[in-house]
């Protein structure tokens, strides 16, 4: 950061004036132009700008070298409004305005009735049916009727739903091929668990059923989607802690290659 911001004053410093008694004030602007439009207020009403050069101004004034304590609370509580609100979209039900108080008491040291580990086994107990209703059957049936809906989309037989994104040329892959392909796995609410970095050689019928079936109806140089339910992939069970029991998943694949 330090050589950073010296090679930044020294570019400015080629840009003013070497000689003179405004030389230090140039430069002093000059800085003040460049660090000063680094800040993005055009999302600010005039009172709030306002606002925003108060805290600035405060800050500079201060002459401090660290964030003080005030401006330490003021990110901490901006945080903790964005996380209540992620909760809350996730079907969470807890009163803000009790938070609100409770968390100033616990700042200062006092009790709202929980200890640390009580707190945290009591939000995972919340959690845990949430999440179920995250991937509860009725919501993955809704997820797929809902991708199988999407134009161009078919649902085979067996229940998966294939989408040409762009296709390709060429042989399809066989049960016995090799393929090389890139791709990216989602869950229904979009979290992403798993994808490539490269491209990745993968034996078609060492897969899940749906992404065997969906690589066997794609063509090399095109992109695909597979949404493939929990009855083609890892069923009640789940994979690993990252794949929900029960949830299906959703592929975005690119066939590069069909080696065998």
């Amino acid at each position: 950061m330090l050589r950073y911001l010296l090679y930044i004053v020294m570019v400015l410093a080629a840009s003013v004036p070497a000689m003179g008694a405004e030389s230090p004030d140039s430069l002093a602007r000059a800085l003040a132009t460049f660090w000063g439009s680094a800040f993005k207020t055009d999302d600010l009403n005039p009172a709030q700008k306002e606002e925003f050069v108060k805290g600035l101004s405060e800050a500079l004034a201060s002459g401090a070298t660290e964030p003080g304590a005030y401006m330490r609370g003021a990110t901490m509580g901006v945080n903790i409004i964005n996380a209540f609100k992620q909760m809350e979209e996730l079907g969470m039900n807890a009163s803000f305005d009790v938070m609100k108080s409770s968390i100033v008491e616990v700042v200062r040291g006092g009790n709202v009735g929980f200890t640390v580990d009580e707190a945290g086994r009591y939000i995972d107990a919340q959690l845990d049916p949430v999440a179920a209703k995250e991937f509860s059957a009725e919501s993955q049936s809704e997820f797929i009727t809902a991708a199988a809906a999407l134009p161009g989309a078919v649902t085979t037989p067996s229940g998966l739903v294939f989408q040409v994104i762009t296709e390709g040329e060429g042989e399809m892959p066989r049960r016995d091929s090799k393929v090389v392909v890139d791709y990216v796995g989602r869950l229904s609410d979009g979290t992403v668990f798993d994808s490539t970095t490269e491209p990745l050689t993968l034996d078609v019928d060492r897969l899940v059923p749906g992404f065997t079936e969906g690589l066997m109806m794609m063509r090399p140089g095109g992109r695909y989607r597979l949404v493939i339910p929990a009855s083609l992939a890892y069923g009640d069970t789940g994979a690993g802690g990252v794949i929900p029991p029960g949830a299906a998943i959703d592929f975005t694949v690119d066939l590069h290659n069909v080696t065998e």
